[in-house]
C-alpha cells in the first residue's frame, strides 16, 4: 500500500448460526417467538466460507463518497 492509498469502506455481510431457547405450548409458537423481530438474536457462530460483498448497500453507496472517506 502506497503513502497516497485511500481508505475504503467495504459492506460485507456473512451468515452466524445459534439457538434460541424458548419456553412455549407448541412447536408452531416457539418458532414464531424465535423468528419474532423483538426477539434477542442468540449467541452465535460464525459459518464459515460465508462472508461476501453487500452489493445491495455497494450499489446505494457506489454513487456517494461515502466508501472512499471511511465514515
Amino acid at each position: 500500500m502506497t503513502a497516497m492509498a485511500k481508505t475504503y469502506r467495504i459492506p460485507v455481510c456473512w451468515k452466524m448460526y445459534g439457538y434460541v431457547s424458548v419456553a412455549a405450548d407448541s412447536l408452531q409458537e416457539a418458532i414464531d417467538y424465535a423468528l419474532h423481530e423483538e426477539t434477542p438474536l442468540p449467541e452465535g457462530n460464525y459459518e464459515d466460507g460465508s462472508l461476501c460483498l453487500d452489493e445491495e448497500a455497494l450499489e446505494i453507496f457506489e454513487d456517494t463518497s461515502e466508501l472512499k472517506r471511511g465514515g
